[in-house]
């Protein structure tokens, strides 16, 4: 297996380039700064790699250009009519998702004009496991389509997917992540710097309003040890720093210290836990 230098890609995401220089991608978009565009673009022409430029139509912000990225011009010839005549199928197809991946974003999510809250609980009804290496709540890209803020702070951390699985028990997927948890193990031995909070459980309230703790997760309980991150619920964080566990009953998510309880918070609406803590 031939090894290539990872930094020389730095701005672009990791599992993606694995992806396109191991062949298993054909193409792979991204938008690209203006601080790393003569960087990356001279990383590409040295690494045998071609690319076009779409407008910024096709940015979920409209403020900047999408690049697609290839090994052969077909292939970049072939996606760009697929982005402009919308062929979501074709797309994922080209961007090496999985067919039942793809389906399912598309009857669930890519004909509602507006941002996702709750395609994470979709997924999760229809999984019956739930391995962490799908764990794609960080990965927010799949799941945007109009301006809407998230937190920069979550870019050190590393999806295994950059696709919205089907399942969080996809057997297509599963075997995609592990292909990517294998280069990366491999370049983190070389120095690659990335730290994963994919294998913990989650206290998820939507796409954009979770919590991921340090512990263990049972049934629609979490015990932990810590919060490692909260993401847009900020009213609940005092309470979980003075706590140990968690537990979601109807609606509601009922905070202890020990078997003493501290709060109850009811939201109106289904909560879940995300046990991405149990399975390999």
């Amino acid at each position: 297996m031939k090894l290539f230098n990872i930094d020389d890609f730095f701005g672009l995401r990791t599992i993606d380039v694995f992806g396109l220089m191991y062949g298993y991608k054909k193409i792979i978009s991204s938008y690209i700064t203006e601080t790393f565009l003569q960087k990356l673009t001279d990383a590409f022409s040295r690494h045998g790699l071609k690319y076009v430029v779409l407008d910024k139509s096709y940015d979920y912000k409209h403020s900047s250009l999408t690049y697609l990225i290839s090994k052969k011009t077909k292939y970049l010839l072939d996606a760009k009519s697929a982005y402009k005549s919308g062929q979501f199928d074709v797309i994922g197809k080209y961007l090496g998702y999985p067919s039942c991946c793809v389906d399912f974003y598309c009857k669930n999510f890519i004909k509602n004009d507006y941002a996702s809250v709750d395609y994470i609980a979709k997924i999760y009804h229809n999984s019956s496991r739930f391995y962490w290496k799908l764990n794609n709540i960080l990965n927010f890209d799949g799941r945007i389509k109009k301006c809407i803020g998230y937190s920069k702070e979550l870019a050190p951390f590393i999806s295994l997917i950059s696709h919205c699985p089907c399942s969080y028990n996809c057997k297509k997927s599963l075997k995609i992540a592990n292909i990517n948890y294998k280069y990366y193990l491999l370049y983190k031995s070389l120095g690659l710097k990335y730290y994963s909070i994919l294998k913990m459980p989650v206290l998820y309230i939507d796409d954009f309003h979770f919590v991921i703790f340090y512990g263990a997760s049972d049934n629609n309980s979490i015990q932990y040890r810590t919060m490692l991150y909260c993401l847009g619920e900020r009213k609940i964080i005092p309470y979980l720093l003075n706590a140990d566990r968690l537990t979601i009953y109807n609606n509601s998510v009922i905070i202890y210290k020990g078997t003493k309880m501290i709060k109850n918070f009811d939201y109106g609406k289904q909560i879940l836990v995300l046990p991405f803590d149990r399975n390999g």
